[in-house]
């Protein structure tokens, strides 16, 4: 089934996201005319599910037997941009009152270990939440010839030790932020274990996988990532998880006391105008711009994850859509500090008490050799100049180093340091 024509005409029609999921986009537009196309949709049958309003965007999903339809009004752009999602492969987010669940008390947050590391950096947050579950955001390395320590293990070490019952592992959601091997290599090796994969349950897998042609044009004709697509798939389909939710801009998830809103992916930057050139952006320069980013809210924090999001996401979207409505408590800078991380478009607005680099201690300082060995040019982050904006007086920075590092008291943020390597 067809979504109806827009108030005036879509500009762009039927771009492909990716696993039967399409947008098409209105442009010169108003929130009022917006806010008429919802009451066309639902004159053609669609069902309002929930919406939403960050800054001046506003947010709308709407369903009927066949679609997820997601609309958003972005201020900035001053368009509408409409999401189909095919109901077959996608569920939806879920909504605050079916977020029932026992609050236990038993609360923490770790940063996985980059211990070891063969390569720049990894990535991955396990979230131990307030009933016994938990919620991870990627999952680090799989395990290859060049990089043989896979995150499968520094995962379930972490999973492991605060599950309540370490053969009924409970993964209230688990998000990826894009089909990076450093993001998703974890996932993979886990999902390749049997005796992992039977003491672990999926409830939501949370992802925005873009199409194989938009794949190809980031490696410039390269199969490498339709490849990772395939594996994640794979993966995805090993564990299979009770639903799998594609992330838009503007959902809302509520998952038992952590929640999580998603603020920019693929969907934002394809036809975004680049600010440079002021030509349309109808693919994307980069495989890290496709990114989910997403803010979290959890026992009175706030942590705004950027995954790898570099310049398209941060210059074209995220300053221009967001710029303010980004502070955070705490941040995770992007693509692990490198000298590609996006300038300083966005981090002026964050504002943040606590910094997260996902790299090992050397990377941060500059030091790795066998990383300059490859024929890399490697400073160092703390060296690259935009970031040091972020070393300022009084912020605290945690890098990803030779143990996990586990977060329990969250009104002091004293952590502890731990072990994780099994």
């Amino acid at each position: 089934m067809k979504i109806p024509n827009y108030v005036t005409d879509f500009y762009f029609r039927n771009i492909d996201l990716g696993e039967g999921s399409f947008m098409s986009i209105a442009k010169e537009t108003s929130p009022e005319e917006y806010s008429a196309y919802l009451k066309i949709l639902e004159e053609n049958g669609f069902v309002f599910y929930t919406d939403n309003k960050i800054g001046n965007n506003l947010y709308a999903t709407y369903t009927n037997g066949d679609l997820i339809v997601n609309v958003m009004y972005i201020d900035a752009f001053k368009e509408t941009r409409v999401i189909t999602d095919d109901r077959e492969i996608f569920s939806l987010p879920g909504l605050a009152e079916e977020n029932v669940y026992e609050d236990l008390g038993d609360n923490s947050l770790t940063l996985l270990s980059d211990a070891a590391v063969g390569w720049p950096g990894r990535m991955g947050y396990i979230y131990k939440l307030a009933d016994g579950s938990f919620f991870i955001i990627d999952g680090g390395y799989w395990k290859v010839e060049w990089n043989s320590i896979s995150s499968a293990a520094y995962i379930m070490a972490v999973l492991e030790k605060f599950a309540d019952d370490i053969n009924n592992i409970r993964i209230a959601g688990w998000l990826i932020t894009h089909i990076h091997e450093d993001h998703f290599g974890g996932f993979m090796d886990m999902a390749n274990d049997e005796s992992i994969r039977n003491r672990i349950t999926i409830e939501k897998l949370i992802y925005n996988e873009p199409c194989d042609i938009e794949l190809l044009s980031h490696t410039k004709g390269s199969t490498h990532l339709i490849d990772y697509a395939r594996r994640f798939e794979a993966a995805a389909k090993l564990w299979a998880p009770k639903e799998r939710i594609k992330a838009h801009p503007g959902q809302k998830f509520f998952i038992r006391n952590l929640t999580m809103t998603v603020y920019s992916s693929q969907d934002l930057i394809l036809c975004a105008k680049n600010v440079a050139t002021e030509k349309y952006i109808t693919t994307l320069p980069e495989h890290n711009d496709t990114s989910v980013v997403t803010k979290i809210d959890f026992m009175g924090k706030t942590a705004l994850y950027l995954g790898d999001s570099s310049f398209c996401a941060h210059r074209d979207v995220l300053d221009p859509v967001y710029n303010t409505e980004l502070k955070a408590d705490i941040l995770q800078v992007a693509h692990h500090g490198y000298g590609n991380t996006g300038g300083n478009f966005i981090y002026q607005y964050i504002e943040p008490s606590i910094v997260f680099w996902p790299v090992c201690r050397n990377h941060f300082w500059g030091q790795d050799v066998g990383y300059k060995e490859r024929g890399l040019v490697y400073i160092g982050t703390k060296d690259v100049g935009f970031n040091k904006i972020l070393f300022k007086k009084g912020i605290e920075h945690y890098i990803h180093e030779e143990e996990c590092i586990t977060f329990s008291d969250f009104e002091t943020w004293e952590g502890v340091r731990w072990d994780a390597i099994p």
